[in-house]
């Protein structure tokens, strides 16, 4: 199996704005609600040519991508920070949109602070 392309570039600009409300239930404990959104505008935009080719059994089986992502898309997300004491736990959630393709990711982070 061999894949061979060339090195692409890419510039982009993002704009966009976060939202919080921290509030405190006591002396140890907060809770930190928080609301993320942006703007990703690509201004280079050139992505290579891959070509990839598997060879099995005397076959062989190959393949040439060459993709190119949206001009613009866009970014929405949520977080949630508890803290106690020295406890922190993160909850987050993004969903990136562009025309074609919606991506989700989720992540939970806990921190212990020394």
């Amino acid at each position: 199996m061999y894949v061979t392309g060339k090195s692409g570039n890419l510039t982009t600009g993002i704009a966009g704005i976060k939202l919080t409300a921290p509030k405190r239930l006591s002396n140890d404990t907060q809770i930190v609600p928080g609301l993320h959104s942006s703007v990703e505008n690509s201004f280079s935009n050139k992505q290579p040519k891959v070509k990839a080719r598997f060879i099995w059994a005397d076959n062989y089986f190959e393949n040439t991508t060459s993709s190119s992502t949206p001009k613009v898309g866009y970014n929405v997300g949520a977080s949630l920070l508890t803290a106690h004491k020295n406890i922190e736990l993160l909850a987050t959630y993004n969903c990136n949109l562009r025309s074609k393709y919606t991506s989700h990711q989720g992540s939970l982070k806990l921190k212990i602070l020394f």
